[in-house]
This record gives structure tokens, C-alpha cells and sequence, in this order.
């Protein structure tokens, strides 16, 4: 869940500061190896990496409602088991 929340809140941030120029971001491509990538002006979309080698592209509208409903529902679920356990 720390990475589906940092996820989320780095996009948050970040978002409107990509729109309107080209910009190099760095990005997670395993727990201890990350990577630069340019990100062209006026882009609206984020590619998402769902396991089970899918990666899907969304615009940040799209992005942003998984990423929420996932936080959402991972929230549930720890609660549930903490009151069961």
C-alpha cells in the first residue's frame, strides 16, 4: 500500500506541472533501479504498470479514479484483516 499512496500523491503533485512543457522525470522501474524519462509538452496521459506484464495507458483523469479506488479499496481490505486478526 506505501507505494499505491506514494503513486498517487507523487502524481497529484507533479500533474499540472508536465502540462505545459517538456519536462525529464525519474521513475521507479524496480525497488532499487530507476530511470529518466522526457515527457513531451502538452501531454495528457500516464501509463500504468498493472502486473502480470500489463501496462495500460490512461489520460490523468483515468489515472487518477484507479489510483483512488485502488488506495480505497486497499484501505478496506487492511481494515477488515486488522479487525479479524
Amino acid at each position: 500500500m506505501t507505494s499505491l499512496k506514494r503513486s498517487k500523491v507523487k502524481f497529484k503533485k507533479d500533474l499540472f506541472e508536465i502540462l505545459d512543457e517538456e519536462t525529464t522525470i525519474d521513475f521507479m522501474v524496480t525497488d532499487a533501479v530507476w530511470a529518466k524519462a522526457k515527457v513531451p509538452k502538452g501531454n495528457r496521459k500516464v501509463n500504468l504498470w498493472l502486473g502480470a506484464n500489463i501496462m495500460i495507458e490512461y489520460t490523468f483523469e483515468e489515472a487518477r479514479a484507479l489510483l483512488t479506488k485502488n488506495l480505497e479499496n486497499a484501505n478496506t481490505n487492511l481494515a477488515v484483516f486488522v479487525s479479524e486478526f
